[in-house]
């Protein structure tokens, strides 16, 4: 994307304003949310369709700070749900660390709500996993 004119040079690179990560994952053997850490050992298999297990998580939800507070991070969350809800997926999840307030009211903004408060092994930097059902 470039737009020619002698005063104006525009590239991809400088109208990159936000990024966001929208993975498709599943759960592992007993696990009943994302990085919930389970101590029993348990046998390969599933009672379920495969599907079932599938989850979408969103990582790395960034906008530069020239661009924050006009609604990009929430554009690019609507839309990571729409695509996900397309997948047939049927819940999205995100970490967020506890001390981030802004970070949690955008996510309770476009719909997210608090899974488990404290979902972090590392108990120097809590983080709280919230969802949405889509």
């Amino acid at each position: 994307v470039k737009k020619e004119d002698k005063n104006v040079r525009r590239t991809v690179i400088n109208s990159i304003v936000g990024t966001l990560d929208l993975s498709v994952r599943q759960f592992m053997q007993g696990e009943t949310y994302p990085g919930e850490m389970k101590r029993r050992f348990h046998v390969f298999g599933s009672l379920g369709p495969f599907d079932s297990h599938k989850y979408a998580y969103v990582s790395n939800l960034c906008v530069a700070k020239f661009a924050r507070r006009q609604g990009i991070a929430s554009n690019m969350l609507h839309l990571a749900r729409d695509v996900a809800a397309k997948a047939g997926l049927e819940r999205i999840f995100v970490h967020v660390n506890a001390d981030n307030d802004a970070a949690q009211a955008l996510y309770e903004k476009t719909g997210f709500k608090v899974f488990v408060e404290s979902s972090s092994p590392n108990r120097n930097n809590p983080r709280i996993l919230m969802f949405m059902n889509l």
